[in-house]
């Protein structure tokens, strides 16, 4: 073991005694912040030719930028003045993504919220390592102002460990080795829980048009997404098996939330997986939102943006909520159908290749309440349908059991790692 001393930086702690600390702008080369052309000009961006253009989205995640969401043309790149930077270049980011870490793999430019890095007289690997060893410590070392950004001063201003050459390297050699065994790791349990997914989503698919009988007589539905169906099953539109109407949302802006009046959900807050966001929720005030109240068992549909077709089961213990402009309420009737069936057969494949049918025909991603109100489903008697959601509820239970367990592993992963790099680039550990 090496013996310690105060390094007199408080992320740091205590470092090897050989060791020193010096600031980032005495080991930079280079330093170079880009920015962002005009995107009200339509030629200064490209679809498919032109320069990759790194933004923080391209930063979230990744040790190497391989590729980037936007294509600036030349003379996008020309209006900023823009550097197209080498392949090899560190990026940093300072905004949002803030002390995200990565490596060109592509010629490229960058916008303002990122940082490109030029180290000199340093082990580049391990350079970037104590990057990504002081995360954390950066959240508190951001701007005051509402945003928390870094810039430029603080980042040439941050202090890295530097130890003698031949021991950066052997650190960097040591990480590189650990750090992607724990890769791997994540990855495999990433495939792991995308399997279980497929799973769920097939057995869904599997139950809700085919039943749970294997021995009962099947019969052409009609309906090509649907296939067959038992033949004492019947196929209904959407329309006949609801209480009332379908209704639109609230074209109405939200208040700050308050948790004395109505949860106003909008499209937004509706997660990929169905949920409901906890952040930035808003309210609706009382005598706005009484027509848009919903009640337990309401489906409410999305019907344009990013996340249309898909859906979201309301719940009692979700609190008294309204829906927003951007929604559609289908309010089952319960003597036709049970909701939570419905609900279900709209997480499976039959629904999303009837949605993808909306889209092809429409060439727009909008489903209005018109479309909604002509959606097939395949019904079987109610006693069977409380058969199905019983099933299905005990199965799928199980396995998102499994798929939370195996998130938790990768958390803790992910937080095994940014300790291993944090412990071995402070010198707490060695080599």
């Amino acid at each position: 073991m090496y013996e310690m001393k105060e390094s007199g930086i408080e992320w740091i702690g205590q470092i090897p005694k050989h060791w020193e600390v010096r600031k980032n702008k005495y080991l930079l080369k280079s330093v170079y912040s880009g920015g962002t052309p005009l995107t009200s000009v339509a030629d200064f961006y490209s679809d498919n030719e032109g320069i990759n253009f790194v933004t923080i989205a391209d930063m979230s995640n990744t040790e190497f930028v391989e590729s980037t969401i936007k294509l600036i043309t030349e003379k996008g790149c020309a209006q900023k003045k823009l550097k197209i930077l080498n392949k090899g270049t560190i990026l940093f980011s300072i905004y949002a993504t803030i002390g995200a870490v990565a490596e060109l793999k592509i010629p490229a430019t960058i916008n303002q919220a990122i940082l490109a890095l030029e180290p000199y007289n340093i082990y580049k690997e391990y350079y970037k390592y104590n990057l990504k060893a002081m995360n954390k410590y950066l959240l508190t070392f951001v701007s005051t102002n509402t945003q928390g950004n870094l810039n430029l001063e603080k980042v040439l201003n941050l202090f890295i460990n530097f130890p003698p050459l031949n021991e950066q390297k052997k650190i960097a050699d040591f990480l590189d080795n650990k750090v992607t065994e724990i890769d791997n790791l994540i990855d495999d349990t990433k495939k792991l829980i995308k399997k279980y997914k497929e799973y769920k989503y097939s057995l869904i698919t599997e139950t809700v048009t085919k039943g749970l009988h294997s021995n009962v007589e099947m019969k052409d539905s009609g309906i090509e997404w649907i296939g067959q169906i038992p033949k004492h099953w019947e196929v209904s539109r959407l329309k006949y098996i609801l209480d009332k109407p379908l209704q639109y949302g609230a074209n109405e802006t939200g208040v700050l939330y308050d948790e004395n009046l109505p949860r106003y959900i909008r499209i937004t807050d509706i997660t990929k997986d169905n949920q409901l966001k906890k952040d930035d929720m808003l309210s609706l005030p009382n005598n706005i939102s009484f027509p848009y109240i919903l009640k337990h068992g309401d489906i409410l549909f999305a019907r344009s943006g990013a996340t249309v077709g898909k859906t979201f089961l309301y719940k009692q213990e979700y609190g008294k909520s309204a829906f927003a402009g951007y929604l559609i309420k289908a309010r089952i009737n319960t003597k036709k159908s049970l909701y939570q069936y419905v609900y279900l057969y709209t997480l499976s494949k039959s629904y999303d290749i009837w949605k993808n049918q909306i889209f092809i025909q429409a060439t727009i991603q909008n489903i209005g309440a018109d479309k909604y109100r002509e959606l097939y489903l395949p019904l079987p008697p109610l006693d069977e349908q409380e058969e199905i959601v019983k099933y299905l509820d005990d199965k799928c239970s199980q396995i998102d059991s499994i798929i939370e367990e195996k998130q938790s592993l990768i958390e803790k992963l992910e937080e095994y790692k940014k300790s291993l790099i944090y412990e071995y680039v402070t010198g707490k550990k060695q080599v």
